[in-house]
């Protein structure tokens, strides 16, 4: 039994770490992007230039931070949610919704995406894509890397919230404040 909340303690542990570095991670992104906005800001107006592969970068971070960050809002229940039915029930009863949404919704959603998401990728890699503008990125599949990084991310995140429930609900004994 020690040995189980050990383990179990573990991987709540190291999953919570991995979407916390992946949040702030794309919070340091933000920084970056905004930094990259006014740089181009300034260079439009000031010194009439700017860049189509500028413009891509900043999409294209843009989008780094959605996909790295999508994990660590859920970890923080901060994606937003129409309440207007949850606001009725109990917390256990809210918590029993969640579990059943994320054990037939999510996690089979990240699982059916991941492989297609992969192949997304991959074919973009295996043929080297750059941008169709003159003057645009010259490798689109770095950002097309990120699209199955973050369904495993959701995925962990998911995963933890599944065994934390679960831990919650059934044996609070072995939860240990993580």
């Amino acid at each position: 039994m020690n040995s189980a909340k050990s383990g179990i303690q573990f991987l709540l542990t190291t999953s919570q770490r991995i979407i916390t570095w992946s949040g702030y991670l794309a919070a340091l992104l933000s920084v970056v992007l905004v930094l990259m906005i006014v740089t181009d800001v300034v260079l439009r107006y000031i010194a009439g230039e700017t860049s189509v592969w500028i413009v891509e970068l900043e999409w294209h971070m843009f989008a780094l931070i959605f996909l790295l960050g999508a994990a660590f809002t859920m970890q923080k229940d901060g994606h937003v949610r129409v309440d207007v039915l949850m606001q009725k029930f109990s917390d256990r009863n809210k918590r029993l919704i969640n579990l059943l949404g994320h054990i037939f919704l999510l996690i089979p959603l990240c699982l059916f995406m991941i492989p297609p998401a992969w192949d997304y990728f991959y074919q973009s890699w295996s043929v080297a894509e750059a941008s169709g503008d003159p003057g645009g990125l010259p490798a689109l599949y770095p950002i097309k890397a990120f699209i199955p990084v973050a369904f495993i991310l959701v995925l962990i995140q998911a995963g933890a919230e599944v065994i934390r429930t679960i831990l919650d609900l059934f044996f609070p004994e072995m939860l240990i404040d993580s």
